[in-house]
């Protein structure tokens, strides 16, 4: 088990992509459009009920313009 100070992958990335669509000023549906991911995926990814493959992580990353790895990152501000 990690310690508690490490927050687990798929909070890392609920949040940071809730983040980065929020700095955009998207919401989810205009993610889905620019992605090309269904916008049901990314509501389930936002609230953690579902697992990002690295496809679409790498396809909502590059709909926000931001690398992908910044969706495995605490997000900042």
């Amino acid at each position: 088990m990690p310690p508690s100070s490490q927050t687990a992958a798929p909070q890392l990335v609920a949040s940071s992509l809730v983040h980065w669509r929020r700095v955009r000023g998207w919401t989810q549906e205009r993610l889905s459009q620019e992605s090309g991911v269904n916008r049901v995926v990314i509501a389930e990814v936002e609230r953690q009920d579902r697992n990002v493959s690295l496809d679409v992580l790498d396809r909502l990353a590059h709909a926000l313009d931001i690398q992908a790895a910044k969706l495995l990152n605490e997000p900042q501000g």
